[in-house]
Formats: structure tokens, sequence, C-alpha cells
């Protein structure tokens, strides 16, 4: 007799680390209820993609279990796999009776040429394949401009998405207890065997992954944390949102963010339930609450607008949103040879040698936190110490790097990248460019965050900067806040880096000490991010010149036409 063998269905899981919400997985499960046959969950993670940072690949490994178990009880096994996603459907195809796979989409990088060769491989072997968006609540190509193309400017898009309804989904069906067990095990096994596929224990870990820089993050992943975020969030600090958001040292907004990024929990659910408490607002006739429901919901049309790009811009980390910052002046920072042969050669006092090495000095300030900015230092050591910063001053932080130290955003980027618990493929580029100028923006390089004039806004009483910066505890108000105007009066706009090196500088006292006999070699010592110094500094940059010249340089490369009629603003 022929030897039957049961239908197995795949569901790739992408950025959705969640069971609610899960179209991939809640559409598998629905078929294997209806036709039999047992649902495998695969977590991928891609090694031909762009490289989750750190601080996100600890959320990711603290999620992975308690995914596990959430699926359990679904009677759903979870594989996770580092592979490139042809390398899969190649596995996928060796495998007898698979006879469907069911995947929620990614965008960004070389995704789409990736996805187009797995989805073909599975063709070929006649496996079915359903694919869904699950990480946006628009469909990229669907919300067009009226002349067909997609969005470039935020405004026109968040009207357009202003008529979306939320689609939710029920928990899906548990499968009935079955083989899938088994036949995961299988799969495992069948991955182990190529040299194309890494089957990693992130849901099981052999050991706890705890990494000593993140032994201060305070965060707790999972679908069920983000459940509990989202209710707090609208039961207790909504209606406020609008007045209290720009405030760092309040704890008054969602923290939201790297559930979003991770997928744990759905971004229809998160406006389906704003919605929802705006219309109780509304019958409350609480017009305050209500415009701060408005507002949140257009912070979550801004993560929608980032993804927009990033579907129709895939290199959105790599390239300007805007090509006529292409040729902007950027300081590059002196790179590891460079900085190896200042030291052996003491030939740092040379014009563009020395240019390049104070921006290699000055951008480890700023990722390190001693930049003698105080907002900017406390966000720079929040980052560092928690693994997130408020999103106001990372709109100050970045802007002093891209726009006073005139260094490259896509290095800032990447820093962010790094360091980020929440650092996704869209938001994080787009945010930068946005900051930056070169991203989607009418009028870009208007937009210059004095950080003093930030902090007096919203850290009124400096209990930030206090909270952050334990140099600074025992100063007064005044004190700190005469301290961004103390930058050295020198027509460069980098001034004091160089000669007041980050403690996070390892080859730094070579350049002020050449008589040093302790090389060890590195640029940069991440255990010496975020320590305090005995004494403050002085800010590294005079803020004042740095802007001007700053402005001029935006005003460059932009042709006569392009140039405003009104004398520029700066924002304070």
């Amino acid at each position: 007799m022929p030897v039957t063998v049961a239908m197995t269905i795949i569901t790739v899981l992408g950025p959705c680390l969640r069971t609610l919400d899960n179209p991939a997985l809640y559409h598998a499960l629905r078929q294997a209820s209806q036709q039999g046959g047992s649902v495998i969950a695969l977590f991928v993670e891609d090694p031909t993609q762009r490289r989750p940072g750190a601080a996100f690949t600890w959320w990711t490994r603290k999620s992975l279990p308690l995914l596990r178990a959430q699926l359990e009880r679904l009677h759903v096994p979870l594989v996770c796999l580092q592979a490139s996603y042809p390398a899969v459907a190649n596995i996928l195809v060796q495998k007898k009776g698979i006879e469907k796979v069911y995947v929620n989409r990614r965008w960004g990088g070389t995704t789409a040429e990736q996805d187009a060769s797995f989805t073909r491989i599975l063709e070929q072997a006649d496996i079915a394949l359903q694919a869904y968006t699950a990480h946006t609540v628009h469909e990229p190509w669907d919300v067009k401009t009226g002349q067909g193309g997609y969005y470039r400017v935020y405004t026109p898009f968040s009207k357009k998405l202003m008529s979306i309804q939320p689609r939710l989904l029920d928990e899906p069906p548990p499968q009935a207890a079955s083989s899938a067990d088994g036949e995961g095990e299988a799969l495992v096994r069948a991955c182990r065997d190529s040299d194309a596929v890494e089957v990693l224990d992130w849901d099981r870990p052999a050991e706890p992954f705890d990494p000593a820089w993140a032994r201060n993050f305070s965060w707790k992943p999972g679908a069920e944390q983000a459940e509990h975020a989202l209710r707090t969030f609208l039961e207790d600090l909504l209606h406020d949102y609008q007045t209290n958001r720009d405030l760092p040292y309040e704890k008054a907004t969602s923290r939201l963010s790297p559930y979003l990024a991770h997928g744990e929990i759905s971004p229809h659910r998160v406006l389906y339930e704003t919605r929802k408490t705006r219309s109780q607002f509304r019958s409350g006739q609480n017009k305050a609450a209500v415009a701060s429901a408005d507002t949140f919901e257009r912070e979550l049309f801004w993560r929608e607008f980032n993804y927009h790009l990033l579907y129709h811009e895939p290199d959105l980390a790599e390239r300007n949103h805007n090509p006529r910052f292409d040729s902007f002046p950027w300081e590059w920072p002196a790179k590891a040879p460079q900085v190896q042969q200042a030291c052996q050669e003491d030939t740092h006092s040379r014009g563009d040698e020395h240019a390049a090495l104070e921006a290699r000095a000055a951008f480890e300030c700023w990722k390190s936190g001693h930049t003698g900015i105080p907002l900017v230092d406390a966000g720079m050591r929040q980052l560092w110490e928690t693994g997130w910063m408020h999103n106001r001053v990372r709109m100050v932080v970045a802007s002093v790097l891209t726009k006073n130290l005139r260094i490259h955003w896509r290095l800032g980027e990447a820093w962010f990248w790094d360091t980020l618990v929440d650092a996704d493929p869209a938001s994080n580029p787009g945010n930068w460019q946005w900051v930056a100028g070169t991203g989607a923006d009418a009028a870009p390089f208007f937009r210059i965050f004095h950080p003093g004039r930030q902090a007096d806004r919203f850290d009124e009483r400096c209990a930030y900067v206090r909270a952050w910066v334990p140099e600074l505890r025992r100063e007064s108000t005044q004190s700190i806040s005469d301290r961004y105007e103390k930058g050295q009066a020198d027509s460069k706009y980098i001034s004091s880096a160089l000669s007041h090196p980050s403690p996070a500088s390892a080859w730094t006292q070579y350049l002020v000490d050449p008589s040093a006999t302790e090389n060890k070699g590195a640029l940069f010592r991440r255990s010496q991010v975020a320590k305090p110094e005995d004494d403050y500094r002085s800010p590294i940059v005079n803020l004042k010149q740095s802007r001007a010249a700053a402005l001029e340089a935006y005003r460059g490369p932009r042709s006569d036409e392009d140039r405003p009629a009104k004398k520029p603003k700066v924002e304070k």
C-alpha cells in the first residue's frame, strides 16, 4: 500500500513575534483546522540582509522563548534559523508533505529579490505561497498620490491614512495535538545537514543571554508585555499625551516602539484601541484628550510613512532620499589606518588629516555621551544604559551630530541601529534623514535644534540632565543652562574634541601625548561609554558658530530656485 504523508504547513513569521493578529500564523492554523495537517512556525534571521543591532538582538533573544511558550499553547513548534530565504526554500522543497507556505512580508535591503527567489523555488516545487502584510496598517503599493506615485511628503500621506480601517484577527485556533513536533524535529535535522542553514537555539537557549552591556536594561519583552504597555498608556497617559510627550524626564510616552519594532503587537490593534479610546474621550467631551489621541495617531502614521518610504526606497539606510544632498560636504571621521599612522608619525597637525582626526574625536565624544553639551550627553547616556532614548532628545542629538558637527547621518544612524532596542529598518534611517535634512521634508535645512533652547523648553529644571549626567547633579539649573553657550571661540565648528577626547577614545591619548607607550590598538572602548568624568567638560563645539556654518553649507548644494525667499529660521 502507498504511504500517506501528512500535509505540513509552514508559516514564516517574518518581523512578527506574536500569535495575536499574526495573519500568516492565523491563516495557516485555519487551514490546518479545516483540512488537517500540521503547522510549523519559522523564525528566520537572514544574513544576506542588514544584520540587526546588538540591542535589537538582545530583545529578540528575550522574546523568542516567550513566543515559543505561546505557540506551544497552540501546539505549534517553533524552529529558529539563520539563513537566506532561498536557502530555507530549498530545504522545504526537499521535505515530503509540505503543500503550502504562509509568510509575513518584510521590506528593505534586497528582500524583494530574495523573496522573489524564495517564491520561485516554492512554485517550481508546486508549493503554494500566501503572503500577508502584518507590520503596517497600509499596503504601500495601494496608497498612491493623485499622479499614481508614492508619497514623499508626510502630511498628504497622513490624511490619506485617516480613512483607513484597522483589521483585527482573533487568537488563532490551536491545532490538535498531532505529529507537528515530530515534523518540526525532522525539519531541524534537515536544516542541520545543510551548509547554508544554521539552526539557532534562541527559543530554547542553552544558557541565559545576558551580555554585560545590557545589565541595566529594565525592559520586559514579549507580546503579553506589549498588551500591558498599550493598556497602561491608553488608560493612564493618552489623555495628556499632547502636553507631556515632549518632556523627557516624564514617563508620558507609550514606550510601544520596541514592541512594534519586534512585531510583538500589531499596529492594527494599536490604531484600533487608540480610536476606541478617542471615541470615549469624545463622549465625555474632553477636547484636550481628543487632541492628544489625534496627536498619537499621527505618530503612528509617521511610522507608517517611514515604512512607505522603505518599501519604495529599500536602500533608505544607505542613500539620501533627496539626491540634491549627495554632494553635501560632510566631515568624515578618520578611519583606523589613518589614526594609527597619525599616532606613529605624529602627523595630525596637517590640515586635512587634522580635520578627519578632529571629526573622529568628536564622533566618539558624541557616541559615548561626553560632548560637554548637557542635553546631548544625557540622551546618549540614557541610550547606552537603557537601549532607548526619548524622541525629543533623539532629534536634538541627531541635529548636533549632523548640523553642528556636520558628520554624516549614516554614522549616527549606525550607532542608533546598534544601541536601540527599537531600531527598525524604516524608522531608524527615516528619522535620521529627516533630522539631517536629506529626507522627506519640504524645508530640511531650516531645522537646527539648539540643545540649550530645547532644554529650556522641555527640561526646564534640568531633571532629565541630572538623572543621566552625574557630574552635573550638584550644579544649579542656571549653571547647567549656561554651559550651552560656553563653546570655544573658534571659527571651526569642531573646536576641542581632539584636545579633550572622550574616555572611550582609546587612541587619543597617543595623539595628545606621543610618548605614551601602551597602545592597545583600539579606536573605541565600549566599556567607557557613558562613564562619568571627574570634571564635566566644556562643549566640544561652539553651537552658535557651528549653526551658522551649517546653514551656509546647506545652502551650498541647493539651486537658486530651491532657496527660500525668507530668511531661514532656526527651530527653537
